[in-house]
């Protein structure tokens, strides 16, 4: 039987370092903001039933995708995947989650989650790249992990990576590359639209993706 799998774009956050400019609107490529490229990648991995939690919701509402609000205020992405989960839990056994400050994510790494999510009896898996760089807010995770979500969130952990631990989760190899460079301040962003054509040996210098 074919497993539903929806996804869900992780845009929330102050972006004070962008004077809580919204930053999924920033752009990356010349006509293309962060988001646009994250829904593209996702539909890219045959994934259309889409969602964004943000509390930007003036912000995103153009893209014509249901817009969450985290259920609990304050808490960071965990907070989002639990509003997610509680979204997507009638309609489908899974859930992708993209967070929205990795410009180069492509469907290609996003179709490999979703099919090791698919052949797993787990009900996380996760990106990492090199030895110690885990990707936690990429992952899939089963909408049956609502309630380990919910009471880690109650006994007041904040880190999905440690969720994910406990979950037994199966953390799925990436190379180090482009897909995973993560956008946190200006200076990433300069970086990133000067140099995007030409990163190819990216992995020393890249930093890990917040491993909330």
């Amino acid at each position: 039987m074919k497993r539903m799998i929806s996804g869900c774009i992780l845009a929330g956050g102050n972006s004070s370092r962008y004077g809580n400019y919204p930053k999924g609107l920033l752009e990356v490529r010349p006509g293309t903001s962060i988001i646009e490229n994250a829904i593209e990648a996702l539909l890219a991995s045959a994934i259309e039933d889409i969602a964004i939690v943000s509390d930007h919701r003036d912000a995103y509402v153009r893209f014509g995708y249901p817009i969450l609000a985290d259920l609990r205020r304050g808490l960071g992405p965990l907070a989002g995947i639990e509003a997610a989960l509680t979204y997507f839990q009638s309609s489908s056994d899974g859930v992708l989650f993209l967070p929205c400050d990795l410009p180069g994510i492509s469907g290609l790494e996003l179709s490999q989650l979703r099919d090791a999510f698919l052949e797993t009896e787990s009900q996380v898996v996760f990106a990492t790249t090199g030895q110690f760089s885990w990707h936690p807010l990429c992952a899939v995770v089963a909408t049956a992990a609502l309630n380990a979500v919910r009471e880690a969130l109650d006994r007041g952990e904040r880190k999905a990576r440690r969720v994910w631990t406990e979950l037994a989760g199966v953390a799925v190899q990436f190379p180090d590359s482009p897909a995973f460079y993560n956008i946190n301040e200006p200076e990433d962003l300069a970086r990133w639209m000067t140099q995007q054509d030409s990163f190819c040996l990216f992995d020393s210098e890249a930093k890990p993706e917040s491993e909330n």
